[in-house]
């Protein structure tokens, strides 16, 4: 189906070639498709609220709205203190994952 898309895109006139940001909300399909017919002129940004609610979904309520503060704080960083911020967080998950038993 997203590839059916973007084929039709293209037969329209969307020049595979010309390099582009595609911005998507997380769709391993649609990801899969942008990477075959455009290939390394496609540039992909996830929808960080996609990220943020498929992350915060998976964990109990409490801990919840403290991981999606943290996420929303990190991505206002710089990207290098952003990233390190959101390891941070990522490693006292595991911690607390691997506590419970």
């Amino acid at each position: 189906m997203a590839k059916d898309l973007l084929t039709h895109l293209v037969e329209h006139g969307l020049s595979p070639e010309t390099s582009r940001l595609f911005v998507i909300d997380g769709s391993k399909a649609l990801r899969a498709a942008l990477e075959e017919m455009f290939g390394a002129a496609a540039f992909v940004q996830r929808l960080r609220t996609h990220k943020i609610r498929n992350v915060t979904e998976r964990l109990p309520k409490g801990l919840a709205a403290q991981v999606k503060s943290v996420m929303r704080a990190a991505y206002k960083l710089p990207e290098k203190e952003g990233k390190a911020r959101l390891r941070q967080q990522a490693s006292w998950l595991q911690t607390l994952r691997r506590a419970r038993p």
